[in-house]
């Protein structure tokens, strides 16, 4: 059995927006200006389905991200529980965590090792999916309003639980794939 390295086609990825480019370019060739997708154009060609409104969801909405083979489902899930910006953390995190549960149902999504939390001039914060807060929310709220996750002694709770992320230092050298060395 021949080793599997960098360089080997098992660990490249696909090119999806290169794919994507040329489906689009085979429906709609007319949108193309000098190779590139002209957007007034495309938007004249779908006519009234096109969706300008500034706050939406979909695979990319603003502040919220899924992508892989999972995104649709956990997307469809945060649009289940009307998922927005102006939620609390606690109520985020649950509804991220209910997300990632029904990406699950993808064979190629494994389970959640953990949540990382971004905030704007704070140190990069991180949950387990497995601790007890979360498995306590999964028995509250599963299929059930998720309101009280808004109430600030439950967003008190989330952040004693949160923990800063210890990152690596960028001094060792990881090993290549199949490196016998």
């Amino acid at each position: 059995m021949k080793p599997i390295d960098v360089n080997s086609p098992e660990t490249k990825s696909t090119d999806l927006v290169g794919s994507n480019v040329e489906a689009l370019r085979a429906l709609f060739p007319e949108a193309f200006t000098e190779g590139r997708v002209d957007f007034e154009v495309l938007k004249q060609l779908l006519g009234d389905v096109v969706d300008e409104r500034e706050e939406k969801y979909g695979l990319n909405w603003h502040g919220i991200h899924a992508i892989g083979s999972g995104a649709a489902l956990a997307m469809d899930q945060l649009n289940k529980r009307a998922q927005n910006l102006g939620f609390s953390l606690a109520r985020t995190i649950f509804h991220v965590d209910e997300a990632m549960l029904e990406a699950q149902k993808e064979k190629t999504v494994g389970p959640a090792t953990n949540y990382l939390i971004l905030t704007k001039g704070q140190p990069m914060t991180h949950i387990s999916p497995d601790s007890e807060l979360i498995s306590r929310w999964r028995s509250a709220y599963t299929g059930r309003g998720t309101d009280g996750l808004d109430d600030p002694d439950v967003n008190f709770a989330v952040q004693r639980e949160m923990k800063r992320v210890q990152m690596p230092p960028y001094d060792i050298e990881f090993p290549v794939v199949g490196d016998s060395s």
